[in-house]
This record gives C-alpha cells, sequence and structure tokens, in this order.
C-alpha cells in the first residue's frame, strides 16, 4: 500500500517536472503575448492620433501683407514709432500684443496705414481680409475657454434703485434714501458694484432711513380704551341671573 501511494506520488512530481521544463509544442501566439506584455499595447492602427491642427491664419492671410505694404517702413530695416512687424510671426503673438495690433486695425480701417503717400496700397479685399482676421482674433471669447470669468463684486443698491425698492416692496411712494451720501460714478455710471463702497455715514443713513420707512409704511391703529364700570354686591341678584359655578348672579 504504501509502495503504490510512493509510486504515485513519484509519478504526479514527474509529470510536474516535464510540464515546467518542457514548453508546449504549439504555444498560442496571444497567450505568448499576453505573457510578456505585448497584447496589452494597441496596435498602431488603432492607436488614437490627435488630428492635425488647422493651419494659422496669421501665416496666410497677414504675412504676406506685412511683408508687401509694412515692412519697408516698420520691418527689419527700419522701424518708424519704434515698431516692427517682423517680430510678429503667429496668432499667440499678436493676442500677446492686443494694444499694438488694435490700433494697427484702427488705422487699417480708417485707411491711414499705409500711409496714402505709400507707393503701395492694398486694394479694399487685402485690407477687409485682415481688418476681419484682427477683430476675430482680438476680439472674440470663446466661452468654453474662459470658464472662470473672476470674482463678482457685492454690488449694494444705489439711491435711485434704493428709492424705487422701497416703494415696490412697501408701496410707500416717498424719496427715503434723499439725504444718503452721493454714489460714486465709475465709466460714467453710478451703478458698478466695484466703486460703490459703504462708509459708516452710509450705514447711518441706512438706520434713519428705516425709521422713516417704518413709520410710513406700518400704519397705527387706534389704541384699544378699556372701560370700567362699577357694580354693587346687590345688582348681581337682580333679574336675568344666570348659574356659574353653582351661584346665581346677574347683571
Amino acid at each position: 500500500m504504501l509502495a503504490a501511494g510512493g509510486t504515485g506520488v513519484l509519478a504526479l512530481l514527474a509529470a510536474w517536472v516535464y510540464s515546467a521544463e518542457s514548453p508546449a509544442s504549439d504555444p498560442s501566439p496571444l497567450l505568448a503575448a499576453s505573457e510578456t506584455g505585448e497584447a496589452e499595447r494597441p496596435l498602431v492602427s488603432e492607436q488614437a492620433t490627435p488630428p492635425p491642427k488647422p493651419p494659422d491664419p496669421f501665416k496666410k492671410t497677414v504675412t504676406p501683407f506685412l511683408a508687401a505694404y509694412c515692412d519697408k517702413c516698420h520691418g527689419p530695416d527700419t522701424d518708424n514709432g519704434g515698431l516692427r512687424f517682423d517680430k510678429y510671426r503667429s496668432t499667440a503673438d499678436v493676442q500677446a500684443d492686443r494694444k499694438t495690433w488694435a490700433k494697427a486695425m484702427q488705422y487699417l480701417e480708417l485707411g491711414a496705414m499705409p500711409p496714402p503717400d505709400h507707393d503701395k496700397q492694398p486694394d479694399a479685399k487685402a485690407r477687409e481680409s485682415v481688418v476681419k482676421y484682427l477683430d476675430k482674433t482680438l476680439f472674440d471669447i470663446d466661452c468654453d475657454i474662459v470658464r472662470d470669468p473672476g470674482r463678482v463684486t457685492i454690488r449694494r443698491l444705489n439711491r435711485a434703485e434704493y428709492n424705487n425698492t422701497i416703494r415696490d416692496l412697501l408701496g410707500v411712494d416717498f424719496e427715503p434714501a434723499k439725504n444718503f451720501p452721493s454714489d460714486d460714478v465709475g465709466e460714467g455710471f453710478d451703478n458698478i458694484g466695484d466703486v460703490l463702497s459703504v462708509s459708516p455715514l452710509l450705514v447711518e443713513k441706512y438706520l434713519d432711513a428705516a425709521e422713516q420707512v417704518a413709520a410710513k409704511a406700518i400704519v397705527p391703529v387706534d389704541p384699544f380704551t378699556s372701560r370700567n364700570r362699577k357694580f354693587t354686591g346687590g345688582q348681581f341678584n337682580k333679574n336675568l341671573g344666570v348659574n356659574a359655578q353653582g351661584s346665581s348672579f346677574g347683571i
């Protein structure tokens, strides 16, 4: 019995050693690739390739225009006004210097540049194409890119808005804000949050206005007046007596 068992164990060990040392006669390519890690890498044809970048319109529209009409006065040889257009080579360069190119666009629209006495003048189509490019490049906004506009200032009501709000909410038509300090003005408007400050004096005026508004909005009623009547003990035993807690009395 032990001999038979020992023979079986030896047979199993021999089979295990043979299978470990002898490779399969025809291994599966997929299995072999997975063991080496090559199966996890996609084929070259299956790899996602980024789409080609569209050509920069600056090189197609602006570069030839500058070479033909601008470089003579604003190029590597001459920099009238300290301006050289040859250093701008892409749309990114234009966007990095918006002030200069906004002025250039304005001069192109007015026909002031190239100057009238320049030996070469662009036709209307060439001038318009550059102006359209600059307008789109400088002033178009991609809302998908600009996701964070920054902080927004908490804005208070100016005097006119305060008066209108009290009127609309409480139905009281007067000017509670007439004694408020003057509202600051920014860019020609008196309702810009960045310039509407809250001073200690304004807070005091808010409290005074609140008292005035409350006095006009809350209509007082006539105060309740009590009447005092005196009765003698004998009057409680007259006619129309009623029974209350076992006692007979009446008024």
